[in-house]
């Protein structure tokens, strides 16, 4: 997992929910700073990422792989399908 890349997924998905840093960082338990520093690349333990798709209700492996925000799958709004899918 390219840890820049998943903080740059985090950061789509956060927006495409709505939610700010501080709240995601409330939902998995986390400060501010950790979410922020995630955001822009520091890894992230495999349980942070679990609890971030988990807050996001998004699928781990779409936070993980690829580029959300270069995603094909998508509705004609421009949501990603991953986005809507329940997470798992």
């Amino acid at each position: 997992m390219d840890s820049s890349s998943f903080g740059r997924n985090v950061r789509v998905a956060r927006a495409w929910r709505d939610v700010s840093q501080t709240r995601l960082a409330h939902l998995v338990g986390s400060k501010l700073w950790q979410i922020s520093l995630i955001e822009r690349g520091l890894p992230p333990t495999p349980e942070q990422v679990v609890a971030i798709a988990k807050a996001l209700e998004i699928d781990p492996a779409d936070l993980t792989g690829g580029d959300l925000l270069g995603s094909r799958r998508s509705r004609a709004d421009g949501v990603p399908i991953a986005i809507n899918s329940e997470a798992g």
